[in-house]
């Protein structure tokens, strides 16, 4: 897979700026946890252009022997107080990534459903290609 578009050139572009490394990518929203196809081409991408790992927005922490290219995140806010921010470390909120999971679920299912065909699996593939990504 061969990568060169916007992704990749802000990418070097960062780097010629701080003149450093850049290893480390956040998706900005909705990582769609349940397309394997998707994840493991995004990831395979994300290798290939020099990162090392990737926050994605599935909810939870991260742990030890997670996959590097999918660790989970917390939101984090100036509304959370010092015993919010301290249960969130702990882990309090992990729970909340099974309402996640199910909800994207549900909206897939509707989706796939309502048009016939499983429109949502291949929504990010084709945004690959807007960027010029070869599978």
């Amino acid at each position: 897979m061969n990568f060169h578009g916007p992704r990749s050139n802000s990418k070097l572009e960062i780097e010629a700026r701080l003149g450093e490394a850049i290893t480390t990518f956040a998706y900005p929203f909705a990582f769609p946890q349940n397309d394997r196809t998707f994840v493991q081409t995004f990831k395979n991408l994300l290798a290939e252009t020099g990162y090392t790992c990737c926050a994605t927005t599935e909810l939870g922490r991260a742990r030890s022997g997670d996959d590097p290219y999918r660790l989970k995140r917390l939101p984090i806010n100036s509304f959370d107080d010092p015993a919010l921010f301290r249960a969130k470390l702990e882990g309090s909120y992990d729970w909340l990534a099974l309402p996640q999971s199910l909800i994207k679920r549900l909206k897939h299912s509707v989706r796939s459903s309502k048009f016939g065909l499983p429109l949502l699996n291949q929504v990010p593939l084709k945004a690959l290609k807007r960027y010029n990504v070869k599978t």
